[in-house]
């Protein structure tokens, strides 16, 4: 039995060995010349994805990055050449828009945060209740616009949901801010706004574009995922310039149960 496990062994390291390519000399030259590369894109905070939806011999690899920055390549360009997709997306209008509404039709990206699709969640005790709508952009401390302030998306695939799950921060000063969960069929989307997952700037201390600064935190998870009555002194601004104990109310249990469950 040893002898056999040991032949085995040794015929799989002999396979793996031949499986290898060797690199010679004009390899090593190659790798330190100067080479022009035709398909550069300026990507910040980038997140780069492999489609598995697709080809598993040649995959096609996206980027995406912060203010809706993206681009795609592919094995014919040796993964050098990287090409952006729906351009113009920023400008007013739906044309080569990357989101749609809650029914599936294309929106301007600064109306992408308004309406979510998931209006059930379950509380802290497991019970499924209704989430009232968190205009994300209505979040945002007044004056703050989208444009300018959509930060490090971050995307993956969701084998249970069968979706491709992006993670985008809609930030705002004074911390209000939020992080948002898009979901799409298809790597170029669109993306649709299915609820937030990270609340933060609930002091009841700053005016919001459409929530005001007393009881701002009502508009949040935390009665739904801790049963509070009232906003904790943790969370609550004490001074001007200081921040007392935790500031983000994190959807752990209820809003991310319901997207996952679908």
């Amino acid at each position: 039995m040893k002898k056999l496990l040991l032949s085995i062994m040794s015929l799989m390291a002999m396979n793996g060995a031949m499986a290898q390519t060797a690199v010679g000399d004009n390899d090593l030259a190659n790798a330190y010349a100067t080479q022009t590369i035709t398909g550069r894109i300026a990507v910040h905070d980038p997140s780069i994805v492999m489609d598995v939806t697709g080809s598993t011999t040649k995959p096609k690899y996206y980027i995406y990055g912060s203010h809706l920055g993206r681009a795609k390549t592919y094995a014919s360009g040796n993964y050098q050449i990287w090409n952006t997709f729906k351009t113009g997306e920023e400008n007013a209008g739906t044309s080569n828009s990357l989101f749609a509404d809650v029914n599936g039709k294309l929106i301007n990206f600064k109306d992408a945060y308004t309406t979510h699709v998931i209006k059930k969640v379950k509380n802290y005790k497991g019970e499924e209740v209704t989430f009232d709508n968190f205009d994300v952009h209505g979040w945002q401390f007044k004056g703050n616009t989208v444009k300018g302030m959509q930060w490090a998306p971050d995307v993956i695939y969701n084998k249970t949901m069968k979706k491709w799950c992006m993670y985008m921060s809609l930030n705002g000063d004074h911390w209000c801010s939020s992080i948002v969960c898009f979901t799409s069929d298809d790597l170029e989307g669109p993306w649709a706004y299915q609820g937030p997952v990270v609340f933060s700037g609930f002091q009841g201390t700053f005016a919001h574009n459409a929530y005001a600064a007393a009881d701002d935190w009502k508009h949040t998870d935390l009665a739904v995922a801790t049963g509070e009555t009232s906003l904790p002194a943790a969370i609550r601004r004490v001074t001007a310039g200081a921040l007392s104990g935790l500031t983000v109310s994190i959807h752990a249990y209820s809003m991310m149960m319901m997207i996952i469950s679908g």
